[in-house]
């Protein structure tokens, strides 16, 4: 045989190697994490194809009752997976459907001072919005259309095998650019996600939410109110001092020749 046969041979063994090898790691890949992928996703949807007190679909774009930032919902559960001391901080009902949404950017900057990745939200909190849109940076990790049609995003492939449910609309269009905060930064309709949320007012304590920096505002006020009166009450009697060897011409009343009492200092709120 010679030294070429030779060589096509080895190469061909090697290729059957190499191809054997590929496929045991496929069947491998199939039998271990696709399976318990595969597993996981049928699981959710047998759980999933009776929705039970479920009122709002995956796709739904709402606005928070309470709080009043939009989001868009890409999971429900059918009963609250968190312990019932923490419904009860936040005061609502630990019996009944929570969704996981996606805030917007935005909102969550104007109300918050800074965004939030996701939130869990009791339905009673829950306020459909028609035709509204969410700017969220992982949106299409859910979602690949939004449907004026049918008032709600359309789920990704894997998502509509979970959540079964419809999701043929004929105005479907694709919702890549809610993943992008640099194209809605029209301070009308939208916070600026990287503007400073002091910036308006100087005074602030930047890092605090408004109720710590309210209760700042308080102790300050405070605190200058007392340095006002004291150096007032000094005033007085430095002034008074003064003024008692000069006549005040006009009237012989005592009380004249005193200085007029401060009244404070005005503080920012």
């Amino acid at each position: 045989m010679s030294k070429i046969s030779h060589k096509l041979l080895a190469d061909s063994i090697a290729c059957c190697d190499t191809s054997a090898h590929c496929l045991l790691q496929a069947l491998q890949l199939l039998n271990t994490e696709y399976a318990q992928a595969l597993r996981y996703l049928q699981t959710a949807r047998s759980e999933h194809l009776d929705p039970g007190a479920v009122l709002f679909p995956v796709g739904t774009v709402f606005r928070h009752k309470k709080h009043g930032y939009k989001g868009v919902i890409y999971a429900w559960d059918k009963q609250c997976d968190r312990p019932p001391a923490w419904a009860h901080e936040l005061q609502v009902k630990h019996d009944q459907p929570f969704y996981s949404v996606l805030p917007d950017e935005h909102d969550c900057v104007r109300l918050f001072q800074g965004g939030r990745t996701s939130k869990y939200v009791a339905q009673e909190n829950v306020e459909v919005m028609q035709d509204q849109r969410v700017v969220h940076r992982a949106i299409m990790s859910y979602f690949t259309e939004y449907s004026s049609e049918l008032g709600r995003y359309i789920p990704n492939a894997r998502m509509q095998y979970e959540y079964p449910g419809t999701y043929q609309a004929s105005d479907a269009q694709s919702c890549a650019s809610d993943s992008n905060l640099l194209l809605h930064d029209d301070p009308d309709h939208y916070a600026d996600p990287y503007a400073d949320p002091y910036e308006d007012n100087p005074d602030s304590q930047h890092g605090q939410c408004p109720a710590e920096e309210a209760e700042v505002q308080l102790q300050l006020t405070t605190g200058s109110e007392s340095d006002s009166k004291a150096d007032s009450s000094n005033d007085t009697g430095q002034a008074t001092a003064a003024e008692a060897e000069v006549p005040v011409e006009g009237t012989n009343d005592p009380c004249d020749s005193l200085p007029e009492q401060s009244v404070g200092t005005d503080v920012k709120r």
